[in-house]
C-alpha cells in the first residue's frame, strides 16, 4: 500500500513582495497550490504553536530559517520535536558562521551577520544570528533530539551545514 504524502509550508510570507526575487505572495501561493502543498500562514515568532498534534509528522525540513529568527531557535525546535513521530526526522540547514564569506567580511572590518544600514530598517529580513556546527548540535540536543548527524557542504562560496536528526526518542 502506498502511503499518501501531505506537504505543508509554514511561513509568514511578509517578505514576499515585488522587491523580492522570489516574487509576491500571490506568485508563491499559486506555485505551491499547483504542487498540492498546503499553506499555513503563521509567524512562528508570534505564535510558535504549530497546528499539528503530538507525534503526527514523519519528516520536517527547516531549511535556512533559524538564522533569520530574532530569538533563540529552541522554541520552534522544541515544537518540531513535539509534532514529530517517534523515529521521525528533522532536516535542518543553516548558514555557517565561519563560512568563507563571513570570514572575509570579518577580516575586512565588516560585520559578518548583516549590513548596518539594513539592520536599522523598520523591517529586517536577513540573518540575525548564524551558528557554528557545535552550536547547531547543542541547540538540537537541548530541544530533545538525539542521534545528531551533520555534514558540511560548499555552495557558491558559502559554507553551509546540513544537519540530519534521525531519531526522536520518547
Amino acid at each position: 500500500m502506498i502511503k499518501k504524502i501531505e506537504l505543508y509550508l509554514v511561513d509568514r510570507f511578509v517578505e514576499y513582495n515585488e522587491d523580492n526575487k522570489m516574487g509576491s505572495f500571490e506568485n508563491i501561493k499559486n506555485l505551491l497550490l499547483d504542487y498540492d502543498i498546503k499553506i499555513i500562514n503563521q509567524d512562528i515568532d508570534k505564535n510558535n504553536r504549530l497546528l499539528f498534534d503530538n507525534d503526527e509528522i514523519d519528516v520536517v525540513t527547516i531549511l535556512d530559517v533559524v538564522e533569520h529568527l530574532p530569538t533563540n531557535p529552541n522554541f520552534i525546535l522544541k515544537e518540531i520535536f513535539r509534532i514529530l513521530k517517534p523515529g521521525g526526522t528533522i532536516i535542518l540547514s543553516g548558514a555557517n558562521l565561519f563560512g568563507i564569506t563571513e570570514v572575509i567580511k570579518f577580516i575586512s572590518g565588516r560585520h559578518p551577520y548583516m549590513d548596518f544600514n539594513l539592520w536599522m530598517q523598520p523591517q529586517y529580513f536577513s540573518h540575525f544570528r548564524e551558528y557554528t556546527k557545535k552550536e547547531y548540535e547543542k541547540i538540537l540536543l537541548h530541544s530533545g533530539f538525539t542521534s545528531v548527524k551533520s555534514s558540511l557542504r560548499l555552495s557558491h562560496f558559502k559554507t553551509r551545514f546540513l544537519y540530519q536528526y534521525w531519531e526522536k526518542k520518547t
